[in-house]
C-alpha cells in the first residue's frame, strides 16, 4: 500500500533538505503533529502513514523556487504570493510523474484549499475536501505559526488556537480545529516538540549531498515552475501516447473531473480541439498526432469547447521531445489562453469570495445562500436518494432590544459570536449563512 516508491520518496525529501533545511524540518514537524492528532482521533495505521507521507511532501514544490523568493527576509508581494501558491501545483505535477497514488496528491492539493462551502470551478465544496487534507491544513498552519519568521515572532499556543477558531468554517474545518484544541494540551504539545531535528536532518543530508542527481532534480522542479507560471495548462505523453503528466490547469481547460479514474492513454475525445471554424480535428489529424508523425514542432491557434456552448481561443504549442541521442521520446502540448486577462488570479478570486460573504460575520451572505440552495435542489432533483438535504432557519429573538439597550456595536458583536457558534457546533458538511431582511435577522444552515 505504498503511496509512492520508497527510493523516490527518499530523493524528494533529500532534495528538499538540500534546498531549504527549515522547510524540511517544518515538514517533519507537521507530519508529527498531524499523525498525533490522527492517532488521537483513532484513525487506522494505514491512514496515519498516508497522512505522514503527505505532510513530508506537502512543501516539495518549494524545491523549484528561485533563491530570492525561497530565502526572502520579508513578506511577499501579491505577485510573489501567487508564484508561491504554484508550489502546490508543482508538487502535484512532480508526484504524478513519480507515480504517486492519486489519494496522496489529492491530500496535498486539497490541504491548500480553503474550507468553504462556496462553489468554485477550481475546487470542491468544503464537505468534499478529503478529511486528510483538512487535517493536514490545520497541522500545517499550527506548526508554521508556532515558529519565528524573519517578518514576525512566533505565536503562542493560545494565539494560534484563537486564529484557527477565528477562521474555522471558512479557512479550516471547525471539527478538526475543535479536535486539535481538545487534544493539544501543554503535555502533548511538549511531547510533539521532542523530535530531534538535527539527527533527522543529517540523515537526509547524507543521502544526496554533493551529487549531480540533486542538482538535476532541482532543475526539473524549476522547469515545472516555469511551465505552471507561463501557461494555462500543459500535457506530456510518451512515444506510445501514454499520459506522463497532465497538469490540473489542463484538466480544468478540458473539464476532466479530478476525481474520475486517471487517464492512462491519450485519446482525442478527452482533449477536443478545433480549428478557427469550431470544427473538431478528425481522429489522426489532431496537432498532437501530427507531431507524433512528423516529429516537427507545431504552433497554431485552436478553439476548445468550454462546456456551456461557447468556445475558448487558445494558442497551442505542440513540441516533440527527444533525448540526448535525438531519439523521439514523446510530445508536450502547452496551452495559453488568448484572453488571459479573464483568468481568475488570486486577487480576483479573493474579491469574488468577498462578494459572496457577509461583511460583518464573514459567513456566506444571502445571495450565496440562495445560490447554494439552487445547487443542492438541482442535485436532489437528479438523485433524490443520495442527495437528501435539509435547511434550518433561525432568528434572534428581540434583537432590536439589544441594539436599543446596548448599542449597535454590541449588537454586531452578538451577530459575530452567534455566527462563530453556529460554525463550530455544526457538522463539517453544513453551510452557515446570514439571511437578513428589513425586520428579520436570521441565520440558515444547509
Amino acid at each position: 500500500n505504498s503511496q509512492i516508491p520508497r527510493s523516490i520518496l527518499r530523493d524528494l525529501i533529500s532534495a528538499l533538505h538540500y534546498r531549504d533545511k527549515n522547510t524540511f524540518l517544518h515538514s517533519q514537524r507537521v507530519g508529527q503533529l498531524a499523525v498525533g492528532l490522527a492517532r488521537n482521533l483513532c484513525w487506522n495505521e494505514e491512514t496515519q502513514f498516508h497522512l505522514e507521507i503527505a505532510a513530508l511532501l506537502h512543501d516539495i514544490g518549494k524545491i523549484g523556487l528561485p533563491d530570492h523568493l525561497l530565502f526572502k527576509p520579508a513578506q511577499f508581494t501579491g505577485d510573489e504570493t501567487s508564484l508561491m501558491a504554484l508550489g502546490t501545483e508543482v508538487a502535484n505535477d512532480i508526484l504524478q510523474v513519480c507515480h504517486a497514488k492519486p489519494e496522496l496528491r489529492r491530500t496535498i492539493v486539497e490541504s491548500r484549499m480553503p474550507f468553504s462551502f462556496l462553489e468554485d470551478q477550481n475546487r470542491p465544496l468544503g464537505k468534499e475536501i478529503c478529511l486528510a487534507g483538512r487535517l493536514l491544513a490545520v497541522a500545517d498552519v499550527y506548526e508554521s505559526l508556532s515558529r519565528n519568521q524573519v517578518y514576525r515572532d512566533a505565536f503562542s499556543h493560545e494565539q494560534i488556537i484563537a486564529h484557527l477558531n477565528d477562521n474555522a468554517g471558512t479557512q479550516f474545518d471547525p471539527n478538526i480545529v475543535t479536535a486539535l484544541t481538545r487534544w493539544l494540551q501543554p503535555k502533548v504539545l511538549a511531547h510533539t516538540r521532542e523530535l530531534s531535528d538535527e539527527k533527522s536532518a543529517s540523515q537526509a543530508q547524507n543521502h544526496l549531498e554533493g551529487s549531480p542527481e540533486i542538482t538535476a532534480l532541482c532543475s526539473v522542479f524549476s522547469d515545472i515552475y516555469s511551465l505552471e507560471s507561463s501557461f494555462d495548462g500543459f500535457l506530456i505523453v510518451d512515444d506510445n501516447q501514454e499520459i506522463v503528466l497532465l497538469s490540473r490547469t489542463a484538466q480544468n481547460l478540458f473539464r476532466i473531473d479530478d476525481q474520475a479514474p486517471q487517464l492512462k492513454k491519450w485519446e482525442s475525445k478527452y482533449f477536443p480541439v478545433s480549428d478557427s471554424n469550431q470544427k473538431l480535428f478528425p481522429r489522426g489529424a489532431t496537432p498532437l498526432e501530427q507531431v507524433c508523425k512528423t516529429k516537427m514542432p507545431l504552433t497554431i491557434n485552436v478553439n476548445m469547447p468550454n462546456g456551456s456552448g461557447k468556445w475558448i481561443d487558445v494558442a497551442l504549442q505542440t513540441l516533440p521531445l527527444v533525448d540526448f541521442k535525438c531519439k523521439f521520446q514523446g510530445v508536450a502540448e502547452l496551452y495559453k489562453l488568448k484572453n488571459r486577462n479573464q483568468q481568475r488570479n488570486a486577487q480576483y478570486r479573493e474579491l469574488e469570495l468577498q462578494a459572496s460573504r457577509d461583511a460583518l460575520t464573514g459567513i456566506a451572505n444571502r445571495g450565496e445562500l440562495e445560490n447554494q440552495l439552487t445547487t443542492v435542489m438541482e442535485r436532489f432533483e437528479r438523485d433524490n436518494q443520495n442527495n437528501i438535504f435539509s435547511a434550518i432557519y433561525l432568528d434572534i429573538d428581540h434583537f432590536k432590544n439589544i441594539n436599543d439597550t446596548y448599542g449597535h456595536a454590541v449588537g454586531d458583536e452578538v451577530l459575530v459570536k452567534l455566527a462563530r457558534l453556529l460554525q463550530r457546533e455544526a457538522y463539517s458538511s453544513e453551510l452557515v449563512a446570514r439571511y437578513a431582511e428589513k425586520n428579520l435577522l436570521s441565520f440558515a444552515l444547509i
